[in-house]
């Protein structure tokens, strides 16, 4: 009786080298550095000053998502109160800014503590105590930008001021002071800048 062959099993492969199995990290998502923006406004405020003061500002923040830094400078031109006297203001601002909006027309809202100098300018009259004051006030108010052309952008803004230390100015009679700043006082600006990303 003739039998079926049988067939030998295939001999099993051997590798000269072992197979090494390196796990493949997931790509890290690149690092983006926090946006940057500086800008140059024209301001005028009503209640700081007498009259409506006109001046300018330089202004500058840094943030991550909605939430920024901001830090600037302004100045406001001395206005005169009569021909006797004129008054001008310099500070330094320092805040916080949160983007509600953020696309090509872009809105948030601002917060910032403003320190700086309050100083008379005398003319007829020689002063009593010349030098400046001490000014501090706290601010509040919306912002809205256009980055039609990004980098670059334009902004406009208004804000309410409410001094914490405001100065009086006065003659040889206390109880008729020649100057104080309103509270609460206005502040609006238009402004030019750019962003880096």
């Amino acid at each position: 009786v003739n039998s079926a062959p049988t067939s030998k099993p295939d001999a099993q492969l051997r590798y000269r080298y072992a197979q090494i199995f390196v796990p493949i990290a997931a790509p890290c998502p690149p690092s983006h550095p926090a946006p940057v923006e500086l800008a140059l406004r024209g301001i005028a405020a009503a209640g700081l000053l007498p009259k409506i003061a006109p001046g300018f500002a330089v202004a500058g923040s840094v943030g991550y998502r909605n939430s920024n830094a901001v830090l600037g400078i302004s100045y406001f031109a001395e206005s005169p109160r009569n021909r006797q006297f004129a008054f001008g203001l310099t500070t330094l601002d320092l805040g916080y800014r949160h983007d509600i909006v953020g696309s090509r027309m872009a809105a948030s809202l601002s917060a910032e503590v403003h320190v700086g100098a309050l100083h008379s300018a005398v003319t007829q009259l020689e002063p009593i105590h010349p030098g400046d004051r001490f000014f501090g006030a706290v601010s509040l108010g919306p912002r809205l930008v256009w980055r039609a052309w990004a980098p670059f952008f334009i902004e406009g803004g208004v804000s309410a001021w409410v001094a914490f230390a405001r100065p009086v100015f006065w003659t040889t009679d206390p109880n008729s002071p020649v100057f104080q700043s309103k509270l609460p006082s206005g502040v609006g600006y238009l402004g030019a800048g750019w962003v880096t990303n």
